[in-house]
């Protein structure tokens, strides 16, 4: 019930994945990859991305930093420690191709908003790969009082720049319900549509119901689980429009073969980008256009 995904981040970069969501944890003077459990020293994660752009000028990868643990840490000092990470001299900030930020996309405050990241700018006219920093500013995640970083101006703050609702529940036929609520509610919305739009499909241990408990007794693996349930969302009917109100595709299992998920999501995902990029270059055109 920890391990989400098979391979490494590099690998995930290589089938497809443009989002990864890092968790991390500071612990015994060291920074790992943590989920529930800790993984190996997040250094590796990071190089493994850095490998990534190095060797893939004109790519975008969007980035969720969420810290499950600070200790005597912060925000500050885990922002300043990625710019020691290095592959080939290049750290994650050599991909970050714009200005400071407006970091809880404040009417009232100055930097870049979000809806404003064009891709020519992002990967310099696709000279380079790029990068979009977002981390999550948790309440209940108190960060020890550190010096501020110059680089934390540049993160977007993941809950006020993009939407997503985790379900929390097991079951195929109970989350396909709930992403298809979620889905209705953000495109009845207009306040959503200048944010990044995600759909959450991933399972979880639940108490909710009699029956979720059954259901987490029956999932003893979330990657078990992940390699039917992913292709059960991707064929439903109602995929194509999901997409539309939900670019970004969160899943466990990116990487499965089962059904064919990975080639077939890459080639719908891709589908939808070109669909957008069509329609874009039609004059006039309107939100409604775009996501109906």
């Amino acid at each position: 019930m920890s391990v989400t995904q098979t391979v490494s981040p590099y690998q995930l970069l290589l089938q497809g994945v443009r989002m990864l969501h890092f968790k991390y944890t500071y612990y015994d003077n060291t920074w790992y990859a943590t989920h529930s459990l800790l993984g190996r020293p997040f250094e590796e994660d990071v190089k493994d991305l850095l490998r990534f752009l190095s060797e893939n000028p004109g790519e975008i990868v969007v980035i969720y930093f969420q810290c499950t643990y600070f200790g005597d840490q912060s925000y500050h000092t885990f922002h300043d420690w990625l710019a020691t990470v290095e592959y080939e001299g290049m750290n994650i900030y050599d991909f970050m191709h714009y200005d400071k930020v407006n970091v809880f996309g404040s009417y009232f405050a100055e930097g870049v908003r979000i809806e404003e990241l064009r891709y020519n700018d992002l990967t310099e006219n696709g000279t380079s790969a790029g990068v979009v920093l977002m981390d999550r500013r948790e309440a209940d995640v108190i960060p020890a009082v550190t010096e501020e970083s110059d680089w934390s101006t540049y993160y977007f703050d993941i809950d006020a720049n993009s939407s997503q609702e985790w379900h929390n529940r097991m079951g195929s036929n109970v989350l396909i319900k709930e992403i298809d609520r979620y889905a209705a509610e953000l495109a009845a919305t207009d306040l959503y549509r200048w944010k990044l739009r995600v759909n959450q499909t991933q399972a979880a241990l639940s108490t909710a119901s009699v029956g979720d408990i059954f259901r987490d007794i029956g999932a003893w693996s979330l990657l078990k689980f992940a390699e039917k349930h992913n292709v059960a969302v991707l064929e439903h009917e109602r995929f194509d429009s999901w997409l539309k109100a939900m670019p970004v595709f969160q899943v466990d299992f990116a990487n499965s073969d089962y059904g064919d998920f990975n080639r077939r999501v890459n080639e719908k995902i891709r589908a939808r980008n070109e669909e957008i990029v069509r329609i874009l270059r039609i004059e006039g055109t309107t939100y409604e256009d775009l996501y109906g």
